[in-house]
């Protein structure tokens, strides 16, 4: 190779490391990034689903009405009331499509987590710069490589694509850990964590963790009372800004809690594990609740170990195959003992405080990789970490495969959004949509709607009823029991949910029992029948 080659490729490699390290390859990844979810929002994928009808109707009913009530015109006690508020100021009032609104929200939060974790990397790779060592990679570079290591996650993707809160709570619980990181110890730092992680919990109460955690790391370094009382105050802020929500959720359920959502949580994770419905009518007293599941020591055990392995099958997952997962979680352990190794315990602990939630999801319903959204953040900075730190390695040999599996995963996490889009993984829905919209045109009298999820109730402007698994029977009974005489009554079916049903309520999607009346149909692409109850003739025949 001639001195000219080599000259020339020196040249080009530094060119490029000033490309790589400009802003305009930042602004380009993030307005790619969010590029790519908003085209997406079409078809299949603009269709509300439950939760993400639970945020959107709560937050429009608290902003219009000034009540906190769910889809099923009680009160909302499973979702905290900051991401539906926003959803509700935002769309104002709802005259702005909501959904839309709810998923911009998801999507400017997660720009914002990645332009966080750039500016946190960056911070991270200038403290460990402080020694007279100075890291291989520019800042700059390293933090461009942990913002795409998380645009590249399949799980950030996905909650950056749906109406959902992890994204707001993820941008407000780094927010705070960015302020945390600058170690100034002022009282602004404590008042402004206050807020940002008493919003968080509002947000997703798991959030409120790291608040204390934080403080107690602070206060065994310093020891001092000024720590104390900067802790004290952050808080004394986020207890204020919790309080409200607390009074009220002990209003309605005689509690004192941050949050009712641990019971759905726990009802869930009990119905996966002994494979039954989550909800049910009890036949004797026709109430609707949990389903009773055997919750004696020895089989809480196994499903506590059950869960155990589902999250730790997440955890290899979380980057699209337990190969990948390995090779990101060995980055991520190399970068806490680069972090340790160059005394950087502080931080080092800051971000194990927003992991430790994990440690209570066995004890409920662990949900794939979509439970570790908080994780994330920590193992994309911490392996940006390591790899800035291989290159300090002086041998090709060593440094190719490390660039070979980390471009691997990058490749891979661009072009998996795309991918998923047009696979068939991506909800279902587009009938009970157009089932819902077509209810609402014919103007109908307002009435209450059985339905297995939460679309049609949602487009067709109906209060939500749960479609529970019980016999036609049992649910005409509820019904009877529970709806007033002259609430009109809708049943709303999709062949997309019918398994879950039982036999005698599928049956109606291909024949009208007696009582029945149908009003809507949508053969493709699901099959979806709404029926008007006629419960006189209904009852008669039962």
């Amino acid at each position: 190779m001639t001195d000219a080659s080599i000259k020339f490729g020196s040249r080009s490699l530094r060119l490029l490391q000033r490309l790589l390290e400009s802003r305009l390859i930042l602004v380009l990844v993030l307005i790619l990034f969010g590029g790519c979810l908003a085209a997406t929002w079409h078809g299949q994928q603009s269709v509300a689903v439950a939760d993400e009808v639970a945020y959107i109707t709560s937050g429009l009913n608290l902003i219009t009405r000034g009540e906190f009530v769910n889809p099923f015109g009680e009160p909302e006690l499973w979702f905290p009331p900051v991401y539906p508020v926003l959803i509700g100021f935002i769309s104002h009032f709802g005259q702005l499509d909501p959904f839309i609104v709810a998923r911009s929200i998801s999507m400017a939060a997660s720009v914002l987590c990645l332009l966080l974790i750039y500016n946190i990397a960056r911070r991270m790779t200038e403290l460990l710069q402080s020694e007279d060592e100075p890291a291989p990679l520019s800042p700059r570079l390293v933090a461009l490589l942990a913002a795409l290591l998380l645009a590249c996650n399949p799980t950030f993707q996905m909650f950056a694509n749906r109406a959902l809160s992890e994204p707001l709570a993820l941008f407000l619980t780094l927010l705070g850990f960015r302020l945390w990181l600058t170690d100034t110890g002022t009282w602004k730092v404590a008042f402004a964590n206050g807020i940002l992680i008493g919003l968080a919990a509002l947000t997703r109460p798991e959030c409120i963790l790291v608040l204390p955690l934080w403080c107690f790391i602070d206060l065994v370094r310093h020891r001092s009372f000024k720590t104390f009382s900067q802790s004290l105050l952050a808080g004394v802020i986020a207890a204020g800004l919790l309080a409200p929500y607390v009074l009220f959720l002990h209003e309605h359920t005689g509690k004192w809690s941050i949050s009712n959502k641990a019971e759905v949580n726990l009802a869930a994770g009990r119905a996966n594990f002994h494979q039954v419905p989550r909800e049910y009518i009890d036949e004797q007293t026709l109430e609707l609740g949990y389903f009773p599941v055997d919750t004696s020591q020895d089989v809480e055990v196994r499903r506590h170990l059950s869960n155990f392995r589902q999250l730790i099958d997440a955890f290899w997952q979380m980057y699209f195959s337990p190969a990948l997962g390995l090779w990101i979680w060995m980055l991520t352990v190399v970068g806490v003992i680069v972090l340790c190794a160059r005394g950087q315990q502080r931080v080092v602990w800051g971000l194990a405080a927003m992991t430790l939630y994990v440690a209570a999801i066995v004890h409920f319903d662990p949900q794939g990789p979509k439970s570790l959204h908080l994780l994330l953040p920590v193992i994309c900075v911490l392996a940006a970490t390591a790899l800035a730190r291989c290159f300090a390695i002086q041998s090709w040999a060593a440094v190719l495969p490390v660039m070979a599996l980390t471009g691997l995963v990058l490749v891979e996490g661009s072009s998996r959004h795309p991918r998923w889009v047009q696979s068939e993984e991506y909800p279902f829905g587009i009938g009970l949509k157009l089932a819902g919209e077509s209810l609402k045109e014919q103007k109908l009298k307002p009435g209450v709607m059985y339905e297995f999820g939460a679309t049609a109730s949602y487009y067709s402007g109906m209060t939500r009823r749960y479609l529970t698994p019980n016999k036609l029977e049992t649910v005409l009974a509820y019904v009877a029991k529970h709806e007033p005489a002259d609430q009109p009554i809708y049943f709303a079916l999709s062949s997309a949910t019918s398994p879950r049903l039982d036999d005698s309520v599928n049956r109606l999607l291909d024949k009208p029992a007696a009582g029945f009346e149908k009003v809507v149909e949508i053969k493709a692409p699901e099959h979806v029948v709404v029926y008007r109850l006629n419960r006189q003739r209904a009852l008669a025949n039962r």
